[in-house]
C-alpha cells in the first residue's frame, strides 16, 4: 500500500529501486507497506525489526 497522493505503481517504484541498486552486489529490497520518504518515522516498529534481521 502506497501512501496517499504517490502517482506511482507499486511495481513502478519497484522497478525504480531494483535498477538504481542494480549494481550492488547481494542487495535485498525490502517494502515497508504505507511510509513515505522517511519510513523510521511513518512505520516505526516495522522500520525496526527490519534494522534488527538486517543486523543479525
Amino acid at each position: 500500500m502506497l501512501p496517499n497522493g504517490v502517482p506511482l505503481t507499486e511495481a513502478q517504484i519497484d522497478l525504480f529501486y531494483k535498477g538504481a541498486y542494480a549494481g550492488v552486489k547481494d542487495v535485498t529490497l525490502k517494502r515497508i507497506p504505507a511510509s513515505a520518504h522517511f519510513i523510521m518515522w511513518d512505520q516505526p516498529e516495522q522500520f525496526q525489526a527490519e534494522v534488527k534481521v538486517f543486523l543479525k
